[in-house]
């Protein structure tokens, strides 16, 4: 039998853990919809100070959360996001809130933030939403099967820009990442190992997709109430080129496939059942 380990100390609120998949998708989405008008009517010129973002980043929440909103240093990136951890210790699974990092000046947020500040926030909500999502980093954690070699495949391979001109480049393309995928399997791994491995990469794939889809929703949305925005949204911005829906996907594929495979080995390990047994 699978077993995933999960830290006792994981633990959420029924306040937001509640309903189908699909509801808590559309509670993510209503969220992100709630956040941004409020951001936007307190946006009378182009900047809104971070103090006021953080009373409504709050005003969404439907219980305190410990939310924290701090400046990016780093230039190469439009906004991150991390856990805030119990202990300052590399392998604390304990998790107390989020962090959120956006590009500010003078304590302000300009509004061609805003779009990738609601990137940002979406993760938020989807992982109050959605605790499993959660839940399976902290296992990857806890079981040390966060290596080098998965962030390698998720930064190379899984979060990847793709160039393709039909479905035989995105098949080849596919032969690819499924390559570089099983190459994060270590030989001693067993199979819920594996398995927990693949769950954790198909959650970050559809957080990220979820992410991407609510921040050009509002660029959109900024652009057309004639708002300034990052450059990158003026061209074709083009989600599809990631193809996260194929990815996860065959992050399912191989999953099943381990599943089987394991189910058929404890059939022939334990052996069926003969008639005269019934």
């Amino acid at each position: 039998m699978l077993r995933v380990k999960v830290s006792p100390k994981v633990k959420y609120s029924p306040v937001y853990a509640r309903g189908t998949v699909a509801e808590r998708n559309n509670a993510v989405s209503a969220s992100c919809e709630e956040l941004y008008n409020k951001i936007v009517a307190n946006l009378p010129e182009d900047r809104i100070p971070i103090k006021i973002l953080r009373n409504i980043t709050k005003s969404v929440l439907k219980e305190p959360k410990r939310i924290e909103i701090l400046e990016l240093k780093s230039s190469s990136y439009s906004g991150e996001n991390d856990f805030i951890y119990a202990r300052d210790d590399i392998n604390c699974t304990d998790f107390l809130g989020q962090i959120i990092s956006i590009p500010m000046k003078r304590h302000k947020l300009s509004e061609i933030f805003v779009p990738p500040y609601m990137h940002e926030m979406t993760h938020a909500f989807d992982t109050l939403f959605h605790p499993k999502y959660t839940a399976r980093t902290m296992s990857v954690l806890k079981n040390e099967l966060l290596s080098c070699k998965y962030m390698g495949c998720y930064n190379s391979s899984l979060y990847n820009y793709e160039k393709y001109a039909n479905e035989q480049d995105k098949d080849k393309i596919l032969k690819r990442v499924e390559k570089d995928i099983k190459k994060v399997f270590d030989e001693n791994m067993n199979a819920s190992e594996k398995v927990s491995i693949l769950q954790s990469m198909r959650y970050d794939l559809e957080s990220e997709l979820k992410a991407f889809t609510e921040e050009l929703k509002y660029a959109k949305k900024m652009l057309e109430s004639k708002r300034e925005v990052l450059g990158c949204y003026l061209k074709e911005n083009n989600i599809a080129c990631l193809m996260f829906p194929e990815k996860i996907n065959l992050i399912k594929k191989i999953a099943f496939d381990i599943i089987r495979k394991e189910r058929a080995k404890h059939a022939v390990q334990f052996g069926k059942p003969s008639p005269s047994e019934h």
